[in-house]
């Protein structure tokens, strides 16, 4: 088995459009660190650890097969017959371990010693992700909302409506913050993106000292190796900013964000702005906006309730369907 090691394990976390991929190019361009793509298979292969483990150990090969179904997985760019051969002598004691044993092949295939992750959606995954690896600590990157929350409606995918998407920002870095405050500050660790640009180097040192890195003045050139760091991705233009080195030219919402707008968000998500210390627009939300911001609360309540009680459905489903069969009792 190859083991990433129980040196430090590195997660970057943050809402997606919060300079995420940046932070991974900076990481990567580290000699020691060779930080992963994204990752949509890990967090939900640890919460089915059970099913895999049923058995006393996991079937290498099946789950090898999950993993490859996920198209994310396809990015990392693993010799999966290589992994699976290897597997059938040495199999993975469980999950944890088997997912280890992927991020060491990773690291190895690109000449370093010890991996990392970078995958936004972990935000929400904070403390599985922390049981499964008592090894790994969380960098949660945060950036004002207000220029979040147009970058998401340029996306393809995620909310599409400036209200669902102000919401989603809210829920994101609060989920993240909680699940930080429940794992303790030795593993949890937040940066702002603005104070990241604005001067790079003392964040990045304390970033390496967060992870037990050695500071490298290489990591501050990472937009020199981009086609490295994209080579594989499914989808990159949305992340063509790291071609470039870190400025504070950005996105503003002062100069682009409609006066309304700023409304609605400070009306849906001020209270997370003042606790993040960034400074309100001092507009006075209008009754129009105020009526519109209730409603989107309200929606999204209902819409979460509403999915809440079709997972329990579903649930008792599967269970009633996995349960065995009692003759007798059919008989009955």
């Amino acid at each position: 088995m190859v083991d990433a090691g129980r040196d430090v394990f590195p997660f970057v976390v943050g809402c997606v459009r919060s300079g995420t991929t940046m932070l991974r190019a900076m990481l990567d361009s580290h000699s020691a660190l060779a930080v992963t793509p994204e990752s949509y298979f890990v967090a939900p292969a640890l919460a089915r650890a059970a099913n895999w483990e049923r058995t006393g150990g996991i079937d290498g090969d099946a789950f090898l097969r999950a993993m490859a179904a996920d198209p994310s997985f396809s990015e990392w760019q693993l010799p999966v017959d290589e992994v699976r051969e290897h597997w059938r002598g040495c199999p993975p004691a469980d999950v944890p371990a088997a997912l280890r044993d992927l991020y060491g092949r990773y690291a190895l295939a690109r000449g370093k010693p010890r991996a990392g992750d970078k995958t936004p959606a972990h935000v929400i995954d904070i403390e599985l992700l922390a049981r499964s690896f008592p090894e790994a600590r969380f960098l949660h990157i945060v950036r004002d909302g207000r220029n979040v929350v147009p970058s998401v409606l340029d996306m393809h995918f995620g909310p599409d409506r400036f209200g669902a998407a102000a919401l989603f920002w809210r829920d994101r870095v609060s989920r993240g913050r909680a699940g930080g405050r429940r794992i303790g500050p030795d593993r949890y660790r937040e940066i702002r993106y603005e104070d990241l640009v604005g001067d790079p180097e003392p964040v990045l040192r304390d970033v390496c000292e967060f992870f037990a890195l050695d500071y490298e003045p290489a990591m501050l050139e990472y937009h020199a190796r981009a086609d490295e760091v994209l080579d594989g991705l499914r989808y990159t233009h949305h992340v063509q900013g790291i071609r470039r080195p870190p400025s504070q030219t950005g996105r503003d919402w002062r100069t682009t964000m409609p006066p309304r707008d700023v409304q609605l968000f400070e009306a849906l998500a001020g209270d997370l702005l003042d606790e993040l210390g960034y400074e309100r627009s001092g507009l006075r939300a209008t009754g129009r906006v105020k009526v519109e911001a209730t409603a989107w609360r309200t929606g999204t309540t209902v819409e979460r309730r509403t999915r809440h009680l079709r997972t329990r459905v579903a649930r008792k489903l599967r269970s009633r369907a996995a349960a065995p069969t009692d003759p007798a009792g059919a008989r009955a």
